[in-house]
């Protein structure tokens, strides 16, 4: 939660996107989930941000 808090803003900005503390929490926890299932061997970081660009950014 606390990196949800941190990022928020952040996001909102970079991406032009509407998005909400709850909203980014769940979007962490399934990407959590995913990533080591998907995409193993690439860094979080980049598997991430990837996911959020190509989801939210308008």
């Amino acid at each position: 939660m606390w990196y949800a808090d941190y990022m928020i803003e952040r996001l909102r900005k970079l991406l032009n996107a509407p998005l909400t503390n709850s909203g980014l929490i769940c979007v962490l926890l399934n990407l959590s989930r995913l990533q080591p299932l998907e995409a193993p061997d690439e860094a979080w970081e980049e598997y991430y941000a990837d996911y959020m660009v190509e989801r939210y950014h308008v």
